[in-house]
């Protein structure tokens, strides 16, 4: 049995820029995800305790219960299986980080996987390598949408600076509180939105993804030294500039 974690990530400045390669800073977040890895000869199978069946068929006879809302919820580790051939495995999920809640879940669960079938697997692959199959991945899933964001939070954990590639910055930990309404949002959706919206008015779009990254810039040595007053001050044009782009867009991404 091998057993894999990674943790979630909060986007402190970049959301949505960040997708077009403005820098943005993240840090992990102390909540995980699991993926267990074990033999299971003749089957492949994906456990998670996490799932709420909707639309489901069930048939008596043979007991197997079919549902698209299952295949939908497994739809990251599937493709992480396809990319790594793995077969005759049982691989198990488990996650404190709330889905669709704009805090990784999806790319923790990615890593987390990656990472145990690369161990289970013996497939000698490395952090970096990881990180990179993973984001990969995630993107595909996305349909091209997404930045390597999230995936190299969860692989290397701290906080990273992301913009043609991801710097790991040395930086000291924030207490942050993050509310979670339990309304759950379709990240490829509002990735969708803003890029399209960008398409539509690249003069205006840009200008507000460059602003964005220019708040990123500033906030690093604000963030080095625990000016929190101006750090604040900087989160409030950044999410001025979010609700330019659609309202509910603010940590979504």
């Amino acid at each position: 049995m091998t057993m894999a974690s990674a943790p979630g990530k909060i986007i402190l400045f970049g959301e949505h820029a960040v997708v077009s390669g403005t820098a943005a800073l993240g840090g992990a977040a102390d909540l995980r995800a699991r993926a267990t890895v074990e033999d299971l000869p003749g089957r492949l199978l994906i456990e998670t305790d996490d799932l709420s069946l909707q639309g489901f068929s069930f048939d008596p006879g043979s007991g197997q219960i079919s549902s698209a809302s299952a295949a939908y919820a497994t739809r990251y580790v599937s493709a992480a299986v396809r990319e790594l051939e793995a077969r005759d495995v049982r691989i198990r999920i488990e996650s404190d980080i709330p889905p669709a809640a704009g805090m990784g879940s999806s790319a923790s669960i990615v890593v987390a996987t990656v990472a145990a079938l690369n161990g289970h697997l013996g497939l000698g692959l490395s952090e970096r390598e990881i990180a990179q199959l993973s984001y990969r991945i995630e993107r595909g899933v996305q349909k091209g949408r997404g930045s390597p964001m999230d995936t190299a939070l969860a692989t290397y954990g701290g906080y990273q600076r992301i913009s043609d590639g991801n710097q790991p910055l040395d930086l000291p930990p924030l207490e942050v509180v993050v509310g979670y309404t339990s309304v759950p949002h379709d990240t490829f959706s509002l990735v969708e939105r803003v890029q399209l919206l960008k398409e539509r008015y690249p003069d205006l779009v840009e200008p507000i993804f460059q602003a964005i990254g220019a708040i990123t810039e500033r906030a690093l040595p604000l963030v080095r030294e625990m000016n929190l007053d101006e750090l604040g001050g900087l989160m409030d044009i950044n999410h001025g500039l979010l609700e330019a782009l659609g309202g509910e867009l603010h940590g979504a991404v």
